[in-house]
């Protein structure tokens, strides 16, 4: 699979901020594949951790670091700058990949991309593991990756997903004013220029669970939800009605428990015909649907306090 006219293939970009206590192992895993042609980009998002020391203990990587914090979409366009390979392999610093993973993403790219010409890449799965908590974080962030009605229209999840170069600078790669909910965004994005992305669970991957506690997994949640707020237009926005009823704070707050019914229920279908204990999961799953909305509700409440302040006088 690998190319004589491009020594390097594939990238695998990572962007890491004081993560170290998972980086080691993440660095490692990938050092392990049966692929050759392929390097890691790894940028270091101003932490405040010494994250260069780990970098150098693997010759594969190339470390760059961004003086000041700016979010993991500036760190991942700053490696994309400075990638070399025609595939762009996303994962993370918490995450461990299997040694196949490189071969099978790119194998798996190339050959949906012979049957879809217009195929920008691909999201995988994620290995559920850990404790009773740990295991619903994961059901409840990776465990539906769709937000249409097709695969076509699959949602990326950059901890792990693999696109073509070419498609994503075509887009402009990630929003940098976005601090979370970036992949989505670019998502988006590509298909609106006529691009699909496609779930593949075979590509899977391990992410380290830290959501190990039930206060833990709810505040986690709670506390998503406020910070991305409005982040929400980016996924509705070719949905008008649906905006007028997000940015009505009564009405959102009295369909939360409806709205987060309805996503714990697709998960549950997505992932029962693998894994049929996740129905011992649901009522965890929806608690936390629960609290992701009411954190996203407080936001549209200090957005509508911060709006009344201006137009005063």
């Amino acid at each position: 699979m690998d190319s004589s006219s491009n020594p390097i293939l594939a990238s695998v970009i990572i962007p890491v901020f004081n993560n170290k206590s998972t980086l080691s192992l993440c660095l490692e895993a990938l050092t392990k594949t049966d692929f050759s042609s392929y390097e890691i980009v790894l940028v270091d998002d101003g932490s405040t951790e010494d994250i260069g020391t780990i970098a150098k203990k693997f010759p594969k990587v190339r470390f760059f670091r961004m003086e000041k914090n700016q979010g993991a979409a500036a760190a991942r366009n700053h490696a994309i700058s400075f990638a070399r390979g025609n595939i762009l392999l996303f994962t993370d610093g918490d995450v461990e990949v299997k040694p196949d993973w490189i071969s099978k993403a790119v194998h798996c790219l190339k050959m949906q991309t012979e049957v879809d010409s217009n195929t920008a890449g691909f999201s995988g799965s994620f290995e559920i593991y850990g404790n009773f908590f740990q295991k619903a974080d994961v059901f409840s962030l990776f465990g539906y990756n769709t937000f249409g009605v097709a695969q076509l229209r699959c949602s990326l999840i950059t901890g792990n997903s693999a696109l073509w170069r070419s498609a994503v600078q075509s887009v402009g790669c990630f929003d940098i004013s976005l601090r979370a909910e970036e992949d989505r965004d670019l998502a988006l994005r590509l298909i609106e220029k006529g691009y699909h992305i496609y779930y593949r669970p075979e590509i899977q991957v391990r992410h380290h669970p830290r959501r190990s506690s039930f206060f833990t997994l709810c505040y986690y949640n709670f506390s998503l939800g406020s910070r991305i707020g409005l982040h929400n237009e980016i996924q509705f926005k070719q949905h008008p009605w649906f905006m007028k009823l997000f940015l009505n704070a009564f009405l959102f707050w009295m369909l939360i428990p409806f709205i987060s019914l309805i996503i714990t229920l697709k998960i549950i279908c997505f992932n029962f015909p693998r894994r049929k204990d996740v129905l011992l999961y649901a009522p965890l799953i929806f608690l936390t649907k629960i609290c992701w909305r009411t954190g996203a509700w407080m936001w549209m409440i200090r957005q509508k306090k911060a709006r009344c302040k201006k137009s005063c006088p």
